[in-house]
Formats: C-alpha cells, structure tokens, sequence
C-alpha cells in the first residue's frame, strides 16, 4: 500500500482502497503527512528497528485523533500518515494539529523530524496526489534551514533564476584571477537570494556541480543537504579547497621551495635547526641558499627563522603558564640564558617582564 500510495501504481485500481484500511467515505476529506525523521540518511540498520519500535509505540498510543490516522511506511525513516476528517477546518487549527502529531512523534521515537503537508483531498483517488504535494512541502525545510511543519503551496517558478544564479563566469574568473574573497562573496550573496525566493532543489544542486565542473571536473556534489546553508557552507568550502590548489599551481618552483622551507621549520621549530641543514633540504650548498632565500624572502634565513621563533614564544608566553625555560626550548633555544637574551633583543623586555606585562594587561 505504502508504494501504490508514493508511487501511484495500480492505485485507483489497487484493492487496498475498496477495503476499511482508509477510511472510505464520500464526505471525508483527507491530508497526507510526509515525514522525515533528521540525521538519519546513514542509519544503521539497528537504528532503523529503533525507529520501527518507536513507530510501533506510538500507534498503540492513544489520543484524539489517532482513529483519523493512517499510518504507512517501508523506511522508519520516512513514514506517511494519512489523516482524515469531516471537516476541513481552518489553517490555524489544522497546523495546530499537525504540530501535536508531530510532537508525539518526535517523543516516541526520540528524534527531531520534518514534515510536510499536502493539500486537501476529497477522495481516496486523489491521494497519491496529495503525497507528492507533501514530498514537495517538506522540502521547504531546505530553504527556511530548520526543520518544521509546511504545507503545501505551489513554488513560483520563475521567483529564482536557477539556470545561472551564481553568476557562474563571474565566480569562475574570480577564482582563476586568485580573487578568492570576491569569489566567495558571490557565492554567499547568490544563496542570500536564492534562500529568499526558494526554487527547485535539485535544480540548485545541478547548478552547483555546474560551477564545481568549470573549477574542477572531479569536484561534485554526492551527498544529500538537509538544508540551503549546510550546501552553502559546502559550496564555501570546495572553492576554498579549488582555490588553494590554482595558487599552488600558479606559484613559481622557487615560490613553492620556499613554502616547503617554511613548513620544514615550522614542523621543526624546537629543534637544533642549522643552515646546513635546511640548504640540504632544498637541494641547495650554504653559500646559495643564503643568497636565495634572502632574494625570495627579503631577509637572511637567521633573521627569518629567529622572527618565528620569537613569535611563537610571545604566544606561549601569552597563552599559557609554562616558564620560560620551557619555551626556550620549545621554540629551539636549549640554554635559557641564550634565550633570554635573544628574546630581549627582539622584543625589547626579558621573557619574564613580557609575561609580567601581559599578565597587568589581563587583570
């Protein structure tokens, strides 16, 4: 019955609707719920038999109007209800009603769940209908972020431009021009609108592997998005990731040696670092490697590896309580007294009188 109903399969003709299972009279009318329990797209299959359970539980239940309600599923995850009543009543008390169903359930199975209605029918026939009216009112949730009771209401089609809402030339010579920034405002402002005005969902998600594509043809998006800001803050995170390697792609070998360097000494900072060493980790003798990386950075390595050094003991001086022999040695300098006097004479104070400083600055 569940996939006569969803499918509309044989449905006016299935015998399920000649027996009592619905409730078959010529003045009811009757809603159809369909509901999505949330978090749960990779349930395992003990959490699904906990759902069942907890369905089960709450059909043994008694209240007002449970002798209105049918219920249909072939996932715990996403049952259908379908409700009837003599009386149409008004929006308000309809939606009153809905959010007591979905209170009681959300307690019997112990999970958070959206819902969607849709429009009245007024016979049995119409009820695969009314099923796909609720299947496209639940996914309201997408646009409004949270999840919630939604009745049905026809989309206006043409209130978004989802054939190019991100500007896609725009956003695709923002990101080869390593204008990350202006790149991702567009993106944050097309999903502005497009949360604004709503439109198809799967027709957003097509948009979006769009772009993806002209950046990077492996990128793409699999996964389902419960909601607009969860594929916004994704869509963020990819052009962040595409970004990052067109800038890698574009720097110089000599731009890239000097990152690895970078990340050598940063990876290495509380140790003997000498210049031998890292000129043999750039393939280069002392001699060149001094003058290279003095060109490329605009300062000798000693200079460069002490500056670090220092920074990051005036943020351990600042963020914890660890004495400053300890992050002498942290930061490469195993003889506090060289420390101390290395410390002085980039900063102006002894590592004790910064702590001290820092600490007057606190209170």
């Amino acid at each position: 019955m569940y996939h006569s109903l969803t499918s509309g399969f044989q449905w006016s003709s299935s015998s399920i609707v000649q027996i009592d299972t619905i409730r078959v009279n010529a003045a009811l009318i009757y809603w159809v719920l369909a509901i999505e329990i949330m978090n749960e797209t990779d349930a395992s299959s003990d959490r699904i038999a906990h759902l069942e359970a907890g369905l089960r539980r709450w059909e043994k239940q008694t209240s007002a109007f449970k002798d209105r309600v049918l219920l249909l599923h072939d996932d715990a995850r996403r049952p259908v209800l379908v409700f009837s009543d003599y009386e149409p009543g008004t929006d308000a008390v309809r939606l009153r009603l809905w959010a007591a169903i979905k209170a009681e359930l959300e307690s019997a199975l112990g999970a958070e769940m959206n819902i969607g209605v849709g429009d009245a029918a007024t016979s049995v026939a119409a009820l695969p209908r009314a099923f796909q009216e609720a299947k496209q009112s639940a996914e309201r949730m997408f646009y409004a972020d949270a999840p919630g009771v939604y009745a049905f209401y026809p989309y206006a089609a043409a209130a978004t431009n989802l054939v190019d809402p991100f500007e896609e030339a725009k956003v695709v010579e923002a990101v080869k021009l390593g204008k990350h920034g202006e790149a991702a405002d567009l993106i944050v402002n097309a999903f502005e609108r497009i949360k604004r005005s709503g439109g198809d969902k799967t027709a957003l998600l097509a948009a979006c592997n769009r772009l993806l594509g002209q950046l990077d043809p492996a990128e793409r998006a699999t996964e389902t998005f419960e909601t607009v800001s969860r594929l916004r803050d994704w869509m963020l995170e990819r052009l962040a990731s595409v970004s990052i390697a067109l800038n890698k792609a574009r720097k110089s070998p000599d731009d890239q040696l000097i990152d690895k360097i970078v990340a050598y000494c940063a990876n290495r900072m509380g140790e003997d670092i000498t210049l031998q060493q890292v000129a043999e980790f750039a393939g280069y003798n002392k001699a060149y490697f001094s003058s290279f990386f003095k060109k490329k950075v605009g300062e000798s390595f000693w200079d460069y590896l002490t500056g670090v050094r220092m920074a990051k003991a005036k943020e351990l001086l600042e963020t914890t309580t660890l004495a400053a022999h300890e992050i002498g040695k942290l930061v490469g300098y195993h003889n506090p007294s060289h420390f101390g006097k290395m410390f002085k004479q980039a900063v102006g104070r002894t590592p004790a009188e910064y702590k001290n400083n820092m600490t007057g600055i606190v209170r």
